[in-house]
Parts: structure tokens; C-alpha cells; sequence
């Protein structure tokens, strides 16, 4: 089977899950499309679903042409318009939003604190998992995580800063809502929280996400 990733929307975050897949199934297997960061965020944040899928329906072409058998979006945050996207997309789709959904059920999490872009934490990820209650950092904390998520992002790298209100907004949520785990709910999040720097459980959406694609990659479509 033949992967095909749509990325570029954070250069962390492609170089991320490139090197996660690398390590199970080797660059044959794997093909890249680079989309568009400020295209993206300025289409999450107006609520422009059908404009981004259709930008990333673009890219889908291009992956089928490529030899992809299947896509998947490395972005978090793209997948505000997954339904969009599915709907018009020429290969089969893995998202990360049913990735999670898996994830949560198998591990009996039922309470998750969420970190990531403004748009993300405020939709509890976009309305789209049902089967958890998601809790989110105070209003404050909130917008702050938020814009520091999305410099982070543009980067490519995390300042000190950023991490300790990452970590601290984990923590006040762990330690005030009861929150089973913390849900890195933005791909650019491991830059903060890589090498297991919390004391509280996180779940990477992206490995989950990840965990998925290889198991897509290894069955039939």
C-alpha cells in the first residue's frame, strides 16, 4: 500500500509524521503534498469548509497521481473540513478525528482536556467526537494557547515560554476537571511536550493518527 500525506502545514509537523512513518515502512511507501499554512489558518478561522477541502481535494489529485492508495491530512487543524473533503476526495481517507475515536474507546477514556488551535479546543474538535466529554483551559488560557499553538507552528519550533503555559494549561486542567488524560489536539504540540516532559497522561493525536495510517498501510483498502 501506498501512503500519501498532505503536508506542509507546519513544517514540524510534516517532518513529524515523515519520521514516524519512516520508521515503520521506509520512504517507498510514502508520498508527500505540500499544502498551504496561511491558506489554512485563514480558512479555519473564517469557517471556510468547502474552500480548504477543496484546496486539499487538489492535493489528493495529486497523491492519486502519485500512486497514493489512500490519503490522510497531517494537520490537526485541517480537520475542520474532513467531512468536505471526503465527500469530494479521490482516495480513501484515513482521519485522525476517527483515530481518536478508536483510541479513546480502547483505553476507556472518557474525560479528555484538549490543547491546540483556538478553533479546535473551542468546537471540542470540531463537534466531530461524540464519544468523550472534552474539557478546555479557562477562557484566558484559552486565547493565549491559542496564539502561542499557532507561532509555534508557523516556527517550526517551541520556545520556552510556549511550553511552560502548554504544560501548565495541561496541568490545571488535570488537576481542576479531572480529566483522565490531556489530548495533544495539534499536530506542532510535540514540540512542547516531546520526551515526556508532563507528569500528567497525554495522548498524541498525531501518533494515534500515525498508529492508524500503518495499520491502513499493512491491510487492504
Amino acid at each position: 500500500m501506498h501512503i500519501g500525506l498532505i503536508g506542509g502545514i507546519g513544517p514540524a509537523a510534516t517532518t513529524y509524521y515523515y519520521q514516524l512513518l519512516l520508521e515503520e515502512m521506509g520512504e517507498q511507501n510514502l508520498t508527500i503534498s505540500h499544502a498551504s499554512l496561511k491558506s489554512l489558518s485563514g480558512n479555519v478561522m473564517a469557517g471556510n469548509r468547502d474552500a480548504q477541502a477543496a484546496i486539499f481535494a487538489n492535493h489528493v489529485d495529486i497523491l492519486k497521481g502519485a500512486g497514493a492508495d489512500f490519503a490522510a491530512v497531517t494537520s490537526v487543524a485541517g480537520h475542520f473540513c474532513i467531512e468536505e473533503l471526503a465527500a469530494r476526495s479521490s482516495l480513501p481517507l484515513v482521519s485522525v478525528l476517527d483515530s481518536l475515536k478508536t483510541y479513546f474507546s480502547e483505553n476507556s477514556l472518557k474525560r479528555i482536556g484538549i490543547l491546540g488551535n483556538r478553533v479546535a479546543m473551542q468546537s471540542h474538535l470540531f463537534g466531530m467526537i461524540d464519544t468523550v466529554n472534552f474539557v478546555t483551559p479557562e477562557a484566558e488560557t484559552l486565547d493565549k494557547v491559542g496564539e502561542a499553538y499557532m507561532q509555534m507552528a508557523k516556527r517550526g519550533r517551541c520556545e520556552d515560554h510556549e511550553r511552560q503555559l502548554f504544560i501548565k494549561a495541561g496541568q490545571d486542567m488535570v488537576d481542576h476537571s479531572g480529566t483522565d488524560a490531556v489530548l495533544l489536539g495539534g499536530t506542532d504540540l510535540f514540540l512542547a511536550f516531546d520526551g515526556g516532559k508532563a507528569s500528567y497522561p497525554v495522548v498524541d493525536a498525531a501518533r494515534v493518527h500515525v498508529a492508524e495510517l500503518i495499520k491502513a498501510d499493512r491491510g487492504p483498502f
